[in-house]
């Protein structure tokens, strides 16, 4: 790309050389996690595949650079934001915010928290948040129509679609990143999603559509949920086959797309999207 000089003597972008903020984004991520949220634990023994997966999905969504996010000078950023959901397949959902979360570490002088610190004060939260007493009776529905409206209510930018991230669905998300025209303004932002909401199952790495777990019951609840509200629902396949880190991964290049302004979920087809299930509108 060419690089312009701008008022103050800065070389930038041609198309970042803009006098409007590019509009806020929101990603809202909900990773379902197929075990107990009393299972999760500091211990080494206990610490399997899942416990680092957990954090590197805590790592992606919440400690980022403030590049993408911060105004230089002239040059007019789109401001971002993160939030992470943790439902664990007792029912327990943990809520950790992007500011609050990481701030509590730096007060501890964990600004670059080790795994063993951030399992910590993932223990802590289950601890201090989740129900006193369980049954065992709760429902994935009910538990997923809650969540999906609280997401809805409480993301700072309206969500305008929902991606279930599934091995082997549809890369179309990608290829309209990259295969759209690059300026993207007037009339046309309008087909740019900035509020998402993003689904991951834990659970299924590599595509086991089958899995009768229920992680997998709540992935598919939640995606239904967010039909019946009607968000525009697809699920789609971010990152290569077989990549071991494809929960953090997937995020962080959906984050991408994000700080470019250039997700196109809703204009995406899937055969999630068109499979005929009725959507309702919010009650």
């Amino acid at each position: 790309r060419l690089l312009v000089n701008t008022q103050n003597g800065d070389r930038v972008p041609t198309n970042d050389v803009s006098q409007e903020t590019a509009p806020s984004t929101c990603l809202n991520v909900i990773c379902i996690m197929p075990l107990s949220s009393r299972d999760v634990s500091v211990a080494l023994e206990k610490r399997d595949r899942l416990h680092w997966c957990m954090v590197r999905v805590i790592v992606c969504s919440l400690w980022r650079s403030k590049l993408a996010s911060t105004t230089l000078k002239s040059v007019q950023r789109n401001d971002h934001s993160n939030a992470l959901y943790f439902v664990f397949e007792d029912g327990v959902i943990i809520h950790l915010g992007e500011a609050d979360f990481v701030t509590k570490l730096a007060s501890k002088h964990h600004a670059a928290p080790s795994e063993y610190q951030i399992l910590t004060a993932l223990v802590q939260e289950i601890q201090e948040n989740k129900p006193l007493e369980y049954d065992g009776n709760w429902s994935k529905k009910k538990l997923a129509r809650g969540l999906v409206k609280n997401v809805v209510n409480n993301s700072p930018v309206p969500v305008s679609s929902t991606i279930g991230v599934e091995s082997g669905a549809s890369n179309e998300i990608v290829s309209q990143f990259y295969g759209k025209d690059m300026e993207v303004s007037g009339s046309s932002v309008n087909s740019v999603d900035h509020g998402i909401l993003m689904i991951v199952d834990a659970a299924s790495p590599r595509g086991h559509k089958e899995a009768k777990c229920k992680a997998r019951k709540i992935y598919r609840e939640l995606l239904s949920a967010s039909r019946k509200l009607d968000i525009p629902t697809i699920e789609q396949s971010l990152v290569q086959g077989g990549c071991q880190d494809w929960e953090a991964a997937s995020i962080v290049a959906l984050q991408h797309f994000c700080y470019q302004n250039r997700v196109f979920a809703s204009q995406c087809q899937s055969k999630a999207s068109s499979s005929g299930t009725k959507r309702k509108h919010p009650t």
